[in-house]
């Protein structure tokens, strides 16, 4: 499972770059502003999930910064669910420490562990 990241001027601009390369089901796992008023979008391909349900896997991400000693990057999260119709089973990560940010750190690795308990 890879995620892709994308950058552009405006929110249309990206949501218009993923789907030319991921398709209309991508799932969006993080956004953000970056310096310079640029966009940033991580996504995944729907189709990278292989699971059954997966169109009705639902989710957050977010990112905490860390301002402590031993831990000066941030800590990246993610929660979700699945189906999101009628949930049998909730999933949260949590990456301390990292550089990144919750779509590209936490993301992918809920998204693993929500695929292997599905299939």
């Amino acid at each position: 499972m890879r995620t892709q990241t994308f950058t552009g001027a405006t929110s249309r601009e990206v949501l218009q770059k993923v789907r030319q390369a991921l398709g209309d089901d991508a799932l969006i796992l993080s956004n953000r502003a970056c310096e310079g008023g640029m966009i940033e979008v991580v996504a995944l391909a729907a189709s990278a999930l292989n699971v059954a349900g997966a169109d009705e896997f639902a989710g957050k991400t977010g990112t905490a910064e860390v301002q402590a000693e031993d831990c000066p990057d941030n800590r990246g999260w993610f929660i979700g669910f699945a189906p999101s119709a009628d949930p049998r089973i909730a999933i949260a990560a949590v990456i301390e420490c990292t550089p990144g940010f919750g779509g590209e750190t936490a993301g992918p690795v809920a998204t693993a562990v929500m695929e292997a308990l599905l299939n």
